[in-house]
């Protein structure tokens, strides 16, 4: 074997590996809510949905697009990688006095004691800021990964808070405990000391010391449209269990929500692995050729996903009422409309990547910011028919 497909091979495999670790996460987060909805319930799903989707966003607007902001400066600009994880500890340290703020002024009465129906008290609050500042130094901490460390460590890195918070909530489940808040701190927790652990080694090496300043602006110019961009998909779950609960939904119509979603995320899954590949191949791209045969190869996956839908669709009935001895038969109509937007998901994942791999950031910002306006207009008019209805709502946002 010569050199170069010695070479190749070993980048193949450092790429399987990659796309593998990668997939395990995106596993490990379905398989969170699955595990609840068989064995805890409709209502157990709904009060972890409800707080997953809010840790979700306000990870989102906590971390400003200031992952990408790093990776931009470090690599393109020249900035030196210590003074840029000397900014993020002061961020950080800024974000912990917010969070101690806001648990003691629930805990003092100077807030009210119920931020949503499934975060009453300070104690769950707490636990909640404590998860999401761990995700949002772990989401810095893994830029630093990407480009100093190697391609295994970031997978891994990547990969943290679902891998903990599948066995956070594991243990919980064994316990029979349904405060699944503390297991979304414990993923926090886990998810900063696994990214400490893997920026280590890469503060010992010259690179850490080298380059140029940092300038506040520049996080702002490079990161602008990524935290658009993740705040705005991050909003959907979000916006759609908001309504929920203001229109006086029981626990079990949440449930039944969720794991429409959740079953909607199977269809999406695949996608992860692709992703990767896209990205790179359309960043590198020099040719018409290459993009037209991107694009192409997108258009095959809608055919290919509607029949995946339709078999979903044929199976789903009987599996619904197999799920926790019956209790999941009324997310019937929510998991058929999420299945039906299920190819326009993985399409429209695949398109942005491909879009933010041309450099069309503006475009994907504005497709995202469209989408959430959207399921903003829908799902009020329709949530009198319950979760069937937001269900629909949300799918005709995806598919516009």
């Amino acid at each position: 074997m010569s050199s170069h497909s010695a070479a190749g091979l070993l980048r193949s495999r450092a790429l399987l590996g990659t796309l593998v670790v990668q997939g395990l996460g995106s596993a490990a987060t379905l398989l969170v809510g699955l595990l609840i909805a068989w064995f805890q319930g409709p209502e157990a799903q709904g009060h972890y949905g409800v707080l997953r989707a809010t840790a979700d966003l306000c990870l989102a607007i906590g971390l400003l697009g200031l992952p990408q902001s790093i990776v931009h400066l470090i690599q393109y600009e020249g900035v030196r990688p210590a003074a840029l994880y000397a900014c993020l500890r002061r961020y950080s340290l800024a974000l912990l006095v917010l969070a101690v703020v806001l648990a003691s002024s629930i805990y003092f009465g100077w807030m009210p004691a119920r931020v949503s129906s499934s975060i009453q008290g300070s104690v769950a609050a707490l636990a909640m800021a404590i998860t999401v500042l761990g995700w949002i130094v772990q989401g810095m901490l893994r830029s630093f990964v990407l480009c100093l460390g190697s391609t295994r460590a970031f997978s891994w890195v990547t990969a943290a808070p679902s891998l903990t918070l599948l066995c956070c909530a594991m243990a919980l489940m064994a316990a029979g405990s349904q405060r699944y808040e503390w297991a979304l701190a414990g993923s926090g927790l886990l998810s900063v000391a696994w990214g400490t652990l893997a920026v280590r080694p890469l503060q010992a090496m010259v690179r850490w010391r080298e380059g140029g300043d940092v300038r506040i602006s520049s996080f702002v110019d490079a990161g602008g449209h990524a935290a658009v961009q993740v705040v705005m998909v991050t909003a959907q779950p979000f916006i759609a269990l908001w309504f929920m609960q203001r229109g006086e939904a029981t626990a079990a119509e949440i449930g039944w929500l969720v794991l429409a979603g959740y079953i909607q995320q199977a269809f999406v899954l695949p996608t992860s692995f692709a992703m990767p590949l896209v990205y790179a191949r359309a960043s590198n791209a020099r040719g018409m050729e290459t993009v037209t045969n991107l694009w192409r190869g997108i258009w095959v996956v809608g055919p290919f996903a509607c029949v995946c839908a339709m078999a979903a669709a044929v199976v789903l009935p009987s599996l619904l009422t197999t799920i926790a001895k019956g209790a999941y038969a009324g997310a019937l109509h929510a998991c058929l409309w999420l299945v039906a937007a299920g190819p326009a998901a993985m399409m429209g994942r695949l398109a942005a990547v491909m879009l933010l791999g041309q450099g069309r950031f503006s475009l994907v910002s504005t497709s995202y910011s469209l989408r959430v306006a959207a399921m903003t207009i829908l799902i009020p008019a329709w949530m009198w028919l319950g979760a069937s209805g937001i269900a629909a709502g949300a799918a005709a946002g995806w598919a516009i």
